[in-house]
């Protein structure tokens, strides 16, 4: 955007010159030599050659923003968990996730629940369930084995972790123990009515 809005008022710039000599109501040679004593003595010119910089350099930056490269691109206010683990969910997919945590072990599961909020990264918690058949597993920092966990779920503080890696996987294919499954209907229910407040 800066450097669209540099462009925009380049090319103001230019054309108020250019227009300004053409009509012959400003000498641009005079401007650029003395441009405060100019100012002084010929402030309509000036302020004509101003409004047509403004025009220009405005108008084009108001075209390049809504059909320039980047058009529809947004800023949104929320967390990059939020972001990653909901607002770019496909449909009908889930999240399989590897969290390294700070310790270096690395634990693999399904996302079922995260703090969404944007509070620091300290304060959030990920909630790693099993898949029907498939365990979560850990991998400790001196082995490069997967451990299976017995556990049907891992909450993990955000003080803990480290980095996350994930892929988004069709819900067919990491369907949880029932009872997950139903946590996770109710937690999209939860996350859909919030959407609509």
């Amino acid at each position: 955007m800066v450097v669209s809005g540099s462009l925009a008022t380049l090319i103001g710039v230019v054309v108020a010159l250019n227009l300004g000599k053409w009509w012959g109501f400003l000498e641009a040679h005079e401007l650029a030599s003395h441009p405060g004593t100019y100012l002084a003595t010929h402030p309509k010119k000036a302020g004509v050659a101003l409004l047509v910089l403004l025009v220009v350099s405005y108008g084009l930056a108001a075209l390049l923003a809504r059909f320039g490269p980047g058009k529809g691109a947004r800023v949104f206010p929320d967390s990059g968990w939020y972001a990653s683990f909901e607002r770019r969910l496909p449909k009908n997919h889930g999240i399989r996730a590897t969290v390294e945590l700070r310790d270096g072990r690395k634990v693999s599961g399904l996302i079922l629940a995260f703090t969404a909020e944007q509070t620091p990264v300290d304060d959030r918690e990920l909630t790693l369930v099993r898949a029907q058949d498939k365990p979560m597993h850990v991998v400790l920092p001196q082995s490069a084995t997967e451990t299976a966990l017995d556990e049907d779920f891992i909450v993990l503080r955000g003080s803990e972790i480290a980095n996350v890696a994930a892929s988004f996987m069709p819900a067919e294919e990491i369907a949880t123990r029932g009872r997950f499954r139903r946590a996770w209907g109710h937690l999209k229910l939860a996350v859909h009515e919030l959407k609509r407040r």
